[in-house]
C-alpha cells in the first residue's frame, strides 16, 4: 500500500450455517486493489474486492450477501450464508513526513 492510499474495509457481519469465516473477519482493500487479510477466498473475494473499489471511487457502504440455496447445498454437502458490510475507511494509509 502507497502512502496516503485510500481504504477500503470489508467486515463479516453476520453468517448463517457453515461460512468461510467467522464474524468479524476483515479485509482491507486499497485504491490500487492490494487485499490485506481475508473474508471469504476465491470469486465471493474477488467481489468484495470489486465492491470495496466502488466505495473507495465515491459510492456509499454496502451489506453484501452471499449463499447458496438448499438444494445447492445438499448437493455440494455444505451450507454457506454470509454478509459482508463493505465501507471506506475513514483514515488513509499513514503517509510519513
Amino acid at each position: 500500500m502507497a502512502r496516503g492510499e485510500r481504504l477500503a474495509l470489508a467486515t463479516v457481519v453476520a453468517t448463517r450455517r457453515s461460512a468461510p469465516r467467522p464474524v468479524g473477519a476483515k479485509l482491507i482493500v486499497s485504491e490500487s486493489g492490494e487485499l490485506h487479510v481475508s473474508v471469504s477466498g476465491g470469486c465471493v473475494e474477488s467481489d468484495v474486492a470489486v465492491q470495496a473499489a466502488e466505495v473507495i471511487a465515491g459510492g456509499e457502504a454496502r451489506l453484501l450477501s452471499y449463499g447458496i440455496t438448499d438444494d445447492q447445498a445438499w448437493e455440494e454437502s455444505y451450507v454457506l450464508f454470509f454478509s459482508v458490510l463493505t465501507e471506506r475507511y475513514k483514515k488513509r494509509y499513514p503517509s510519513v513526513k
